[in-house]
């Protein structure tokens, strides 16, 4: 074997059904000249600014403020990414409110319990309220000295939706 050689391929089927896969379609269909790997490659170094907007857009990502571009500048260490974005991550990971599983959690006696994402979206609004008559505001750090349970992930998302820092140690 040379070092070219790949070590493992994923089947067809599963390349297809790939989000890259799907990238690559809307890219090609978009702009005509993304048909293949290589040529998708090219297009992400050549085309970034294209390349991310399409990638925020197939990730369903909506920035609570946009930016002029999603990046500028040379070369890895020399860019901006995107300047003046701003995503509010717990307001992304809410965007649902159905009865879908959010959360499937166990705990250490192996009891089981679900959170859908309706119940995580209230259970997030409570917390954040209870956080917000505490005082807390945009940029004041909040820190969780709570066990792996879902109670840590919805304070977590509850101080990221007043635009706190979140940080934790279980």
């Amino acid at each position: 074997m040379t070092t070219a050689d790949p070590l493992w391929q994923p089947a067809i089927n599963r390349i297809e059904q790939s989000q890259m896969h799907a990238l690559m379609q809307r890219a090609s269909q978009k702009y005509g000249f993304v048909n293949d790997w290589p040529s998708m490659h090219r297009w992400s170094i050549e085309h970034r600014d294209q390349f991310w907007r399409e990638m925020l857009d197939l990730a369903d990502i909506k920035p609570t403020r946009n930016a002029s571009a999603t990046c500028s500048g040379d070369g890895m260490l020399g860019t901006d990414w995107f300047p003046g974005m701003e995503l509010n991550f717990a307001a992304h990971l809410l965007r649902f409110s159905d009865n879908r599983v959010a959360i499937e959690a166990e705990d250490e006696l192996g009891r089981t319990r679900s959170i859908t994402y309706r119940e995580l979206g209230d259970l997030v609004a409570r917390c954040a309220t209870a956080m917000k008559a505490a005082g807390v505001v945009k940029g004041d750090c909040v820190v969780g000295f709570m066990p792996n349970i879902p109670e840590s992930i919805i304070a977590m998302l509850a101080a990221s939706s007043l635009g706190a820092i979140w940080s934790s140690c279980s």
